[in-house]
């Protein structure tokens, strides 16, 4: 069982293991970044797909369908840092941040659907994207 959970928890800090195997999975905190190891915050551009079930971010230069696709990181929001109150959702945004993706690939999202996740820290920029963006724009 724990062969089985390390595959699809990799990058998973000890203490979490701990705290999974003692709790149980409900145990575990609700952001990625407390539990998984992450990469140093960067500055990230390109589309958002803010759908049902659905947070997937395309990164600039990337041709991205509007579809699940697991190579496009499932995208979250610190906590007090989601954009969408004035937003309505179900819609592409052309967005701007500085965020943390996970280190390790594996089963991010909604039902695991996408490889990595990205952890928004701060939004710089986000507008509605053009009806007819297959592709992020490039800065």
């Amino acid at each position: 069982m724990i062969i089985a959970l390390r595959q699809v928890y990799p990058g998973m800090t000890a203490a979490c293991w701990r705290r999974l195997h003692r709790d149980g999975e409900d145990a575990l905190p609700r952001r990625v970044d407390q539990c998984f190891a992450m990469m140093p915050a960067q500055r990230w551009r390109g589309i958002w797909n803010d759908y049902f079930e659905g947070q997937q971010f395309c990164a600039a230069g990337r041709r991205c369908s509007g579809g699940y696709d697991r190579t496009q990181p499932w995208i979250t929001f610190a906590d007090g840092v989601r954009p969408t109150s004035d937003l309505p959702t179900n819609r592409r945004y052309v967005i701007e941040f500085i965020g943390r993706r996970t280190k390790m690939p594996g089963f991010y999202g909604h039902l695991g659907s996408s490889d990595h996740e990205i952890v928004v820290d701060r939004v710089i920029s986000i507008t509605p994207a053009p009806a007819d963006a297959a592709s992020a724009p490039r800065r």
